[in-house]
């Protein structure tokens, strides 16, 4: 009888927190829509149901303590304890509050970006606030919660990255505002102009003070760890618990380097970026200064990804630096901010700076249209992979806008390639995951120069959808399904007629 007890009262707690969950979500998500609805005619909509999955942890929680308060309330009606009444009532009270707070927590947190003719407009539960483009100064990181933040002659506007769709915004956003982003100058060369100048030299570091710091703080714990059990440690076996004891607590230390080098400092990721008006050049920790040159550039995109927690998604934002040599260098979020930037103001600025022919000789333009034949002929051979590096370096050596469109080209010979391919097993799987990463690396870089054309948004949704977490795949769908119903759809060609792939 016990037993069958206790499998009720679990059966009536969870389900009574799964209840109320699904009675608050509903109604949540209904007004989210109603608000998201009434903004829709005025521009494209951004916004994020993050706010509404966390907060319902909180009202499940809530629902289930709230379980628990019916038993001392069958107990009070049946025999009129005022003490089972008590205990009932403050189980009911303080499962309404973390209810009510769960609620709130999304009424202050829920808010919708609607990007306009002229200006950004966040609209929450309490009104709107606007900051028109031609008054924004600059954009910087937000040094708390991974946001970009707008800053204008009056006021400044935090945008959360959790956004469906913020690299959409990201890319229209930067489009309306001429000199956005102010990078630091470098280091010995005085103060930064207030003047953009692709002449300057950009100098990005991850301080040696922090570098020390991490350092010091992972010395410590480990000393800690083995000494503390000889000093408090007792008993007969004084010598085997301490051993024990600093063995259990040398393998906690381990995964906590593992965890730090993982998230904050991964492994081959720059400490150091160098952005000349001749070269690229980075660093990697104890490692030789490498270099490039800009026409060896091919792309400078943050190419965003979805990691999930225990189901939750969750966004990342790591920059890819392509060459036409092969290399390609990733900067993560963490290394972003600790090189005193975000991934995505360092790939406006690396876009800004060599992504273009202001820079390049016309020996440069000769180069590139050389390549344009051999990969015209490398595909009319069906050498995907060959024509594929020849467009690249027809890219890297003159980025005018009609090679640029050439990313988009490239995406789609990689795509049709992968699913031309035929076989099982995990290598080939494999395989055709690194060929639609590498479509959809091109994909994200015609985006950064075309942001409106939405046939590259429903590519990316072919190439990373198909599993059974789709959320990158139903947000690519949303910006694109955005972009045709608003009519801002601008389709792209790849090349002038002339010059074209046929």
């Amino acid at each position: 009888m016990e037993d069958i007890a206790v499998i009720a009262l679990t059966i009536v707690v969870l389900g009574g927190g799964l209840l109320v969950a699904r009675f608050v979500g509903q109604r949540l998500l209904a007004w989210s829509a109603r608000v998201r609805d009434g903004v829709e005619h005025r521009g494209t909509v951004y916004g994020s149901d993050m706010i509404v999955r966390v907060s319902l942890i909180g009202v499940w929680a809530g629902g289930a303590l709230g379980s628990l308060g019916i038993l001392p309330a069958i107990v009070w009606v049946a025999t009129s304890d005022t003490e089972a009444r008590r205990i009932a009532v403050s189980i009911m009270g303080v499962s309404g509050v973390i209810v009510a707070l769960a609620v709130l927590m999304v009424i202050v947190g829920m808010r919708f970006f609607v990007l306009e003719e002229d200006r950004i407009t966040r609209v929450g539960a309490f009104g709107e606030r606007s900051v028109r483009f031609a008054a924004i100064d600059r954009f910087d990181e937000s040094a708390g919660l991974p946001a970009l933040r707008i800053h204008s002659d009056a006021r400044t506007m935090r945008v959360s990255k959790t956004l469906a769709g913020f690299d959409d915004l990201f890319n229209r956003l930067t489009e309306h505002v001429s000199s956005p982003y102010e990078a630091p100058a470098q280091v010995g060369l005085g103060e930064p102009s207030t003047e953009y100048s692709l002449h300057e030299t950009a100098h990005f570091a991850v301080s040696a003070q922090r570098r020390r710091l991490n350092t010091m703080v992972l010395i410590s714990t480990l000393v800690f760890v083995l000494v503390w059990p000889w000093f408090l440690v007792e008993g007969e076996h004084v010598v085997r618990d301490s051993v024990i004891f600093m063995a259990m607590g040398f393998g906690l230390w381990l995964v906590t380097v593992l965890l730090v080098r993982t998230e904050t400092s991964p492994s081959g990721q720059p400490i150091e970026l160098r952005l000349a008006r001749s070269e690229i050049g980075w660093r990697l920790s104890r490692g030789e200064w490498q270099t490039r040159a800009p026409n060896e550039l091919v792309s400078a995109s943050v190419e965003t990804t979805i990691i999930y927690v225990k189901s939750q998604p969750g966004h990342r934002y790591p920059l890819r630096l392509r060459f036409t040599d092969g290399t390609v260098l990733q900067i993560d979020d963490h290394r972003g901010r600790h090189l005193g930037s975000s991934t995505q103001l360092l790939g406006l600025e690396l876009r800004r700076r060599y992504v273009t022919t202001a820079n390049r000789v016309e020996g440069d333009r000769a180069h590139a249209t050389a390549q344009l034949v051999e990969a015209r002929a490398a595909e009319t051979n069906g050498d995907v992979a060959a024509a594929v590096q020849a467009y690249q370096r027809v890219i890297a050596h003159w980025p005018d806008e009609s090679h640029l469109a050439l990313h988009r080209y490239c995406g789609d010979l990689l795509r049709a390639h992968a699913d031309s391919l035929m076989g099982d097993g995990r290598e080939f799987r494999k395989r055709t995951a690194a060929i639609r990463a590498d479509a959809v690396g091109h994909y994200r870089a015609h985006l950064d120069t075309f942001p409106y054309d939405a046939d590259a948004w429903q590519a990316i949704a072919a190439c990373v959808g198909g599993g059974y977490r789709t959320d990158l795949a139903d947000e690519s769908i949303a910006s694109a399904e955005q972009l045709l119903m608003s009519g801002r759809h601008t389709p792209t060609e790849y090349l002038r007629p002339e010059h074209g792939p046929n």
